[in-house]
């Protein structure tokens, strides 16, 4: 993926690492514990997580959000 013309583009993991390609905040995880990386044949590469997974980012510049909202785009 290109991220020369970032279009507001704030966050993006494509999945062959847990570290961000790019992330306007960290790109690193601030928590990563029982998540594998995997290939399916149909959707391709796959965050596959336990049951009691751990998977997160610092949010500060990696989202948009006002007082009480969380969005994802």
């Amino acid at each position: 993926m290109d991220f020369t013309d970032k279009n507001g583009l704030l966050f993006y993991l494509s999945g062959e690492s847990f570290t961000a390609e790019y992330a306007r905040g960290m790109a690193d995880t601030t928590f990563c514990q029982d998540v594998l990386i995997a290939d399916d044949t149909v959707q391709g590469i796959v965050l596959q997580c336990e049951d009691w997974e751990r998977l997160a980012w610092k949010a500060p510049h990696n989202i948009y959000a006002e007082r009480g909202t969380l969005s994802f785009f």
